[in-house]
């Protein structure tokens, strides 16, 4: 994505965080956006706006919410993570590294394949791990922390390739 991509979506970020949903989709859409052609576009991760929802039932009532398009974007970044699972006595066995890059729509890419989240919640409030945004994607989920954390990194789950290989230790 072109730095002028970037300046432009955070203007209108900024600009949507005083507005109401569909005036943040189309402020968004209207600032240039991007396609979701990998080629064009850095891997399919554009900001043209994505319809995204938020599956409540999977969570404790009010515990969390649908992310407004500001808030989603503050999760935007390319975090490296390692691969592997966990033995028998919890102690996790790594088996690679991946890159997992999070888009400021919310557009998903896990090692160079384009994933739209099927469900895209956020913490309602502040908790131990700072302000989590929950993704669902493809056969995994992931968790994005607003700040790096001791042992999980910024970015943990399951991957959405497959949904048993262990994602953890996700750096910025």
């Amino acid at each position: 994505m072109s730095v002028s991509k970037i300046r432009r979506l955070a203007t209108a970020a900024r600009a949507a965080a005083t507005g109401c949903a569909i005036c943040s989709a189309a402020l968004l859409s209207a600032c240039g956006g991007g396609s979701d052609d990998p080629a064009t576009d850095g891997g399919g991760t554009g900001t043209t706006p994505l319809t995204l929802s938020c599956n409540t039932a999977a969570y404790q009532a009010g515990s969390v919410a649908l992310p407004t398009a500001d808030q989603l974007a503050a999760y935007a970044g390319t975090f490296q993570v390692t691969e592997g699972h966990y033995d028998a006595a919890y102690n996790f066995v790594a088996s690679g590294s991946g890159t997992l890059v999070i888009a400021p729509n919310g557009a998903v890419t896990y090692q160079g394949t384009a994933y739209t989240p099927s469900s895209a919640c956020m913490d309602a409030a502040v908790g131990p791990y700072g302000q989590l945004l929950y993704l669902f994607v493809g056969q995994g989920h992931l968790e994005i922390a607003t700040a790096p954390q001791a042992g999980l990194g910024q970015a943990w789950g399951s991957s959405p390739v497959d949904g048993t290989t262990i994602l953890t230790n996700g750096t910025k």
